[in-house]
């Protein structure tokens, strides 16, 4: 007598456990199974399974491999652009040298032609007598004494000492309460 697998691991199993392996095994929850007949259609389909399970496996394999083969594209495209960084880099830099070595010759020639300058100029002075005399520096104009104004040199008469008086307002109440008078 043939006992199907679902039974056998109803007997081995707890209740609640059993369902936790029902998708593997084709069992559904008791509130899902609608009757009789949908347990044994269940049943049947858990017999089915080998053949199932090969066409799941394959396709797994076959996902597995195409998982591989994009891991191994994306590996090999790393590595293309890793090497074209370091060339790029590497060009990047005999460009930076090969640009410090014009611009040094360049600056090499301007101080070449400088300091030949500076020598013609030193041997030009050689040749010219280009002694100072101070005497000839000294100014020899006289100047004209600017003209005093009158005001200053005639000055002003004395102030008279009543005039002067007569021009002061007297101290004010508050100004003598306070002692403000000799201010």
């Amino acid at each position: 007598m043939f006992i199907p697998p679902v039974y056998l691991l109803a007997v081995l199993v707890p209740r609640r456990a059993m369902f936790r392996f029902a998708p593997y095994v084709g069992v559904k929850p008791p509130g899902q199974q609608s009757s009789f007949a949908g347990l044994l259609n269940n049943t049947t389909g858990f017999l089915a399974d080998p053949a199932r399970d090969f066409h799941q496996r394959s396709r797994r394999q076959q996902r597995q491999l195409e998982a591989e083969h994009r891991r191994q594209e994306r590996a090999r495209c790393l590595r293309e652009a890793e090497r074209a960084m370091v060339l790029h880099a590497k060009e990047a830099k005999q460009r930076y040298l090969e640009g410090r070595i014009n611009e040094t010759e360049e600056r090499n020639a301007e101080l070449t032609a400088y300091v030949e300058e500076l020598q013609g100029i030193l041997e030009h002075t050689l040749t010219v007598d280009d002694t100072i005399s101070f005497e000839s520096l000294l100014i020899r104009e006289r100047f004209t004494p600017a003209p005093v104004p009158h005001e200053l040199v005639a000055g002003q008469p004395r102030p008279q000492e009543a005039a002067f008086l007569g021009q002061l307002k007297p101290p004010s109440l508050l100004e003598r309460a306070l002692g403000l008078q000799g201010l």
